[in-house]
């Protein structure tokens, strides 16, 4: 129901925000240390205001109907009350909060810039998004599917994240700030993919969360490399050039980058075609082609990205090292998948399609 979604929701956001405020914390913080990060209580307020949204949601779907899904589900048909669209629309913001789409990003680049690699690998990479998009799956197809507001408010905010993340993840000078934007653009594919409100959209979101979880590791974990070596992650330090002295480093970052920004024959290709697809047949057309277009951006960020730290002459760099060990290993698995994946997808979609799927 309704309420074990929101407990699920809560759990996992509490999760990811004790990661983020703990990290690089004295080893025994206090409790009022780990809920604010050391900021004080006024860094709680976005939170405490998300969650009050929530919790007027289900108070509002309780005393006028119910938090059974199947219930909420009928009940658009009828038509919901004023009172009931409220509940809808705080719900549906304070879902938008968690995930951090734009205009709620904020918070995202700020810990993404201050923390560690296995913290961002583990809360960005994989527990924010794997749950910002199993809980709109849930909303969309099991409660307010049908319901034309909520697709029009997660559309709106899906769109605006897609062409201002990618865009501010162009013009960023910060490694771990335009990865964070580049990140808020995936989502932002996400979510379109969902509200869509067809299978192939569904499949194209739930393959491309896999994908960015897969390659965002990657990124994350080449750009702690480049941070630990020259000391800082901003773009200009790195002089270019890097790929003869780091190259696996370069070639792992150029697989997972590529497939963000949707080349063939990569498994990010297939996944936003997928979105834009389902986009397209759902009638979106115009919102089908600037998801296509904003792509070019995301394109862009890996090529100043490639310009400035990897390509280019060699310059004399002592004490440079590639890459070693298990961090070797890991991203160059999780480039193999993305190449592999990407290459078998036609025939999964194949065996999909004969399973009556779509």
């Amino acid at each position: 129901d309704l309420f074990s979604l929101f407990l699920t929701t809560e759990i996992i956001f509490f999760i990811t925000m004790i990661l983020g405020n703990s990290d690089g914390m004295r080893a025994r913080p206090s409790f009022s240390e780990l809920l604010t990060g050391g900021k004080g209580i006024k860094a709680l307020l976005p939170d405490l205001v998300a969650l009050v949204f929530w919790l007027v949601g289900l108070l509002i779907f309780r005393i006028s109907a119910s938090w059974d899904f199947d219930q909420l589900y009928a009940l658009l048909y009828n038509g919901l009350s004023a009172w009931q669209i409220l509940a809808m629309v705080l719900i549906a913001t304070a879902v938008a909060y968690q995930a951090k789409l734009i205009p709620f990003q904020s918070t995202k680049t700020e810990l993404m810039h201050s923390s560690s690699t296995h913290v961002s690998v583990l809360r960005d990479g994989i527990l924010v998004k794997i749950s910002s998009v199993y809980i709109l799956f849930r909303l969309v197809m099991d409660v307010f599917g049908p319901n034309r507001i909520l697709a029009a408010i997660f559309l709106a905010l899906g769109l605006i994240s897609v062409v201002f993340g990618s865009y501010f993840s162009c013009v960023g000078r910060n490694l771990k700030v335009m990865q964070a934007y580049s990140s808020i653009s995936r989502l932002g594919y996400m979510v379109l993919g969902i509200v869509s409100g067809n299978i192939i959209g569904w499949i194209g979101s739930a393959t491309y969360m896999v994908c960015h979880a897969i390659s965002s590791s990657v990124t994350l974990i080449n750009n702690d490399v480049l941070e630990r070596q020259f000391g800082s992650a901003d773009l200009e330090i790195f002089g270019g050039g890097l790929s003869r002295s780091m190259r696996f480093v370069s070639a792992t970052s150029f697989i997972a980058h590529l497939s963000n920004a949707a080349m063939p024959p990569l498994a990010g290709f297939w996944a936003k075609l997928l979105i834009v697809v389902g986009l397209w047949q759902a009638g979106h057309v115009v919102v089908a082609v600037i998801a296509t277009l904003a792509t070019l951006l995301g394109l862009y960020y890996f090529l100043r990205v490639a310009n400035k730290v990897f390509l280019g002459a060699p310059l004399e760099r002592e004490g440079v090292v590639d890459s070693q060990g298990m961090v070797r290993f890991i991203t160059l698995l999780y480039s193999a998948i993305l190449v592999l994946a990407g290459i078998a997808f036609p025939w999964i979609l194949l065996f999909l399609q004969s399973q009556g799927i779509f």
